[in-house]
């Protein structure tokens, strides 16, 4: 009898469907593990949409605002959209996708900045900067230019990239440059409007890389 009982589980259970325990997160063109989305969607309380971004046209104008390959959730207050965006970067690229912020905002009186905190099919970081189109059009510098640059940078004092868009970037030092003088007048001469409308100086640029351990592009 109780080899009957035995048997009848055993069918049951091989009749029975079998939960997938990686289970993935499958929309517009973004297919990862769904424990990550399911994670930033319940802390923030919002769920993610489709990636809406610029278009851009061979001429460097925008065409539209467009629907990519990629996913998003808007207006994430600053701090809390860095730190989920540096948690799950690791968890992402293995799988050949980018978390990163973009589209910076303000609230009333500029008290407080936010970011959308997107994901998109992305191979590098310097595969984004090419993505977000990130340049300095006023200083006819390219997008080309950017990526070059940044390449560069990173050969000498390797960094990862937290916010890309069309007219800045901000990077994470994973080792500070070890001439921060010579680094701090290379990005004034590359991108002018960090000191001009920025930190003030080279030197008040210098000491925000050693508190801050990152650095940032913007072109105005």
């Amino acid at each position: 009898m109780k080899y009957t009982i035995l048997a009848t589980l055993l069918l049951v259970a091989a009749c029975s469907p079998q939960k997938d325990s990686t289970q993935k997160f499958s929309f517009n063109g973004v297919e990862i593990d769904s424990s990550v989305i399911n994670d930033i969607e319940d802390e923030l309380g919002k769920k993610f949409e489709p990636l809406n971004a610029p278009l851009w046209r061979s001429d460097s104008t925008v065409a539209e605002d467009s629907v990519l390959a990629g996913v998003q959730i808007r207006r994430v207050e600053d701090e809390t959209a860095r730190r989920i965006a540096r948690k799950n970067l690791s968890k992402l690229m293995p799988s050949g996708y980018y978390i990163y912020l973009k589209n910076l905002d303000f609230g009333e009186n500029f008290t407080q900045s936010y970011y959308d905190i997107a994901i998109i099919p992305c191979k590098d970081q310097f595969e984004l900067v090419r993505f977000a189109y990130t340049n300095g059009v006023n200083y006819d510098v390219t997008n080309e230019d950017v990526i070059n640059k940044l390449r560069k940078w990173h050969s000498e004092s390797p960094f990862t990239i937290v916010v890309a868009d069309e007219d800045r970037i901000e990077a994470d030092f994973i080792e500070l440059p070890k001439d921060l003088n010579a680094f701090a007048k290379d990005i004034y001469e590359f991108c002018p409007d960090v000191i001009d409308q920025g930190a003030g100086s080279e030197e008040e640029l210098i000491q925000y890389f050693q508190s801050e351990k990152s650095f940032w592009l913007w072109f105005d």
